[in-house]
């Protein structure tokens, strides 16, 4: 891997209209890594939140690693709270290593036909579940909220799709009979991103490990991009955030340490655990 980075900021959701969106981060693939020539440390926890808030209003460049092109861009961002919507870059971060968060995707496998995965347009063999949307816990001020993030471990995605169906039977909560999760998906023949809204039981096979990463080639440059947005009640809005050229560079793909896993139907298991963002 040479000198290519270990960690960083993984961008999650992004949401449609933020100074996020327009400076053209990309979910899962994006890690920031330095805000004006600072470079940003796991142990300057306080550090990148502190620098927005005293950089409200002016633009500010942003070294972002990419985890599929392997390489870095500089992109322009104004922090503001005046965009329409909460935070001030409009996405969820998460401190991870890079080399782990991407392997961190399930492969969907085959898909039941007539199934809810089937009428949610995933295809089999080449999409992937990247991120999820997150439960939020029972009487949370934020419970109503879409709050979409990347997976933190390959037993991730069975623990919160268990936690979303245990909300959907709570009376009293807010997703109570809401069989519908927002899921973000990676198309690795179209080299882009889309949210997808699907109903539970999903009636599709999974994959995770090595054998089932998402395909990385050396010299490959093309930038992934965002197909689409969910937005509520007006179902899937085309997403068009500017274009930042990557610049050719060869890198050596990664290597995976996780060893190859086979197939697996969906289980349950106990709810996880999150940290405010």
């Amino acid at each position: 891997m040479g000198n290519e980075p270990s960690c960083g900021y993984q961008i999650g959701r992004v949401v449609p209209n933020s100074p996020a969106h327009k400076a053209g981060l990309v979910p899962f693939f994006d890690f920031i890594q330095d805000v004006d020539g600072n470079p940003i440390e796991q142990r300057q926890s306080t550090f990148f939140r502190e620098y927005l808030l005293k950089a409200v209003g002016r633009q500010i460049i942003l070294k972002v690693f990419n985890g599929k092109t392997r390489v870095h861009r500089e992109l322009p961002l104004t922090p503001n709270n005046n965009w329409g919507g909460q935070g001030l870059l409009g996405c969820s971060i998460n401190w991870e290593d890079i080399e782990k968060a991407m392997t961190f995707g399930w492969h969907i496998l085959d898909v039941q036909p007539n199934s809810n995965a089937q009428k949610a347009g995933l295809t089999g063999y080449r999409d992937y579940f990247v991120g999820m949307q997150a439960v939020q816990a029972h009487g949370a001020k934020n419970a109503q909220e879409v709050f979409v993030t990347m997976f933190q471990d390959t037993g991730d995605f069975h623990q919160r799709l268990h936690s979303r169906m245990e909300a959907a039977q709570t009376p009293g909560h807010p997703q109570y009979r809401n069989h519908s999760i927002l899921f973000l998906v990676y198309d690795s023949v179209a080299n882009d991103l889309r949210e997808v809204i699907c109903d539970f039981p999903l009636g599709c096979d999974i994959g995770n490990g090595y054998l089932h990463s998402i395909p990385i080639q050396k010299g490959d440059n093309r930038l992934p991009t965002i197909r689409s947005f969910y937005s509520g009640g007006q179902g899937n809005v085309p997403a068009t955030p500017p274009q930042h050229a990557a610049p050719p560079q060869h890198a050596t793909p990664p290597h995976h340490a996780t060893p190859p896993q086979h197939a697996q139907p969906l289980q349950h298991q106990s709810p996880p655990q999150y940290a405010s963002p």
